[in-house]
């Protein structure tokens, strides 16, 4: 038979109790005795989120992020959560799932800085593409951020221009966010992307010119 430790064993109490209100009272003990402990910290989490308790899971999850995101490994079910939290705040308005709604709205209550480190955390273990789409995010709801990021954004999508995606967002979203707040970047950078714009622009005229005379073709046959 397993012999658990006493943080363990509090976890284990809250877990095997119905009663969300006695699961509630296991938990703040253990987070009075064991305040530096993920499990323990995570799982009074958990029980506000099921609970839907937007503002209280929030706190729960600040705290987490706060304390456990500069360990030398940042926990699994940690990045999972933070990961499908930013999925979420993705999604558009009007279509997301309960799930996704319940992101939603406790990011709300999560302060800017936490929300900040949310975005780096996730920015930080995506590939390129989810990184950029993650930053963009990031400079939208903290615009003040862009001096800091923006450069290192560009600098990324345009590295990956031959890719349409990259090309795309580096267009469409990343040169109409950053035009009323332009950062610093270096003359062969600014260059390159007025390159890729001319190049991107002249090549959606050319589509319209063609698509415009294959209809007038196709009326007269």
């Amino acid at each position: 038979m397993e012999v658990l430790s006493s943080e363990k064993y509090l976890i284990a109490r809250a877990k095997e109790t119905s009663d969300p209100y006695t699961a509630k009272a296991w938990i703040i003990a253990a987070k009075t005795l064991f305040p530096n402990d993920f499990g323990v910290q995570f799982e009074a989490y958990e029980i506000e989120k099921n609970a839907k308790n937007f503002e209280e899971a929030a706190k729960c999850l600040s705290y987490i992020i706060m304390t456990f995101q500069n360990a030398h490994k940042t926990p699994a079910s940690l990045l999972n959560e933070i990961s499908c939290m930013t999925s979420a705040l993705r999604v558009p308005e009007g279509t997301t799932t309960p799930e996704q709604d319940f992101y939603v709205r406790m990011f709300q209550y999560i302060s800017y800085e936490v929300q900040h480190k949310i975005l780096m955390l996730t920015a930080a273990h995506s590939n390129s593409m989810d990184h950029c789409r993650l930053i963009l995010l990031l400079l939208k709801r903290f615009p003040q951020a862009i001096s800091t990021h923006a450069p290192r954004l560009l600098e990324t999508l345009v590295q990956n221009s031959t890719i349409p995606g990259f090309k795309e967002m580096l267009v469409q979203e990343a040169i109409p966010l950053v035009y009323n707040r332009p950062p610093d970047l270096p003359h062969k950078l600014v260059h390159q992307i007025m390159a890729i714009c001319f190049e991107y622009h002249l090549n959606q005229m050319l589509a319209e010119t063609e698509d415009k005379a294959r209809v007038t073709a196709e009326c007269w046959r």
